[in-house]
């Protein structure tokens, strides 16, 4: 008789231990699938906007140069102008490209770790 019921509590076990990893895989699979897609839609974004961004500064940098060229009685001075100030934020985001890792890092964690 004991035996029965030791026999029975290890079949229950068993069965109770195959149900907890189904649900721990399940789970798991689906916060890997939350993360990716929630990485895929910021990222979607991301280039959307970049892109809206890209064509403003675009069309603003040729009119700017247009109307500095204007100011200055030369366009091709208007267009050094404008590409000057780039060369300038350009230099500014290289020399701080370091300080940048870790706001990213902390942000993207926040993501990655959220517990939800």
């Amino acid at each position: 008789m004991a035996f029965e019921e030791l026999k029975e509590r290890a079949a229950d076990a068993e069965r109770e231990f195959r149900q907890y990893t189904e649900a721990t895989i399940a789970y798991y699979k689906l916060r890997a699938f939350r993360l990716v897609m929630k990485s895929l839609l910021y990222l979607t974004k991301g280039i959307v906007l970049g892109f809206v961004l890209l064509l403003v500064l675009i069309f603003g940098s040729v009119a700017g140069a247009f109307a500095l060229g204007e100011a200055f009685d030369s366009v091709a001075l208007g267009f050094l102008v404008i590409s000057g100030g780039y060369l300038l934020l350009f230099l500014l985001v290289y020399l701080l490209r370091d300080s940048m890792n870790a706001p990213l890092l902390r942000k993207f964690s926040e993501y990655f770790y959220e517990d939800e």
